[in-house]
């Protein structure tokens, strides 16, 4: 399986425990479990818990960045016609 695609997979399971259970109260291995992986095999790709938090929020940032940049683009299409 390809790196980015692991790692992607990683996020979103992150994503989800953080939103459920907040991120203080979720752990590595509560993550690695929801995936049916190894702890060690998710510190692969993310060594610590900051560098995973440091994922969601790079991931969430761009996507309603780019949520952002398309509704403003509607908005500038729509006060040009």
């Amino acid at each position: 399986m390809e790196v980015n695609v692991k790692q992607e997979q990683i996020v979103e399971a992150a994503i989800r425990r953080f939103s459920h259970f907040g991120i203080a109260k979720t752990t590595l291995t509560e993550v690695a479990d929801d995936l049916t992986v190894t702890k060690q095999v998710l510190s692969y790709y993310f060594p610590d818990k900051q560098s995973l938090v440091n994922a969601v929020v790079e991931k969430l940032t761009m996507e309603y960045g780019a949520l952002l940049k398309a509704e403003m683009e509607k908005s500038s299409s729509v006060e040009e016609a």
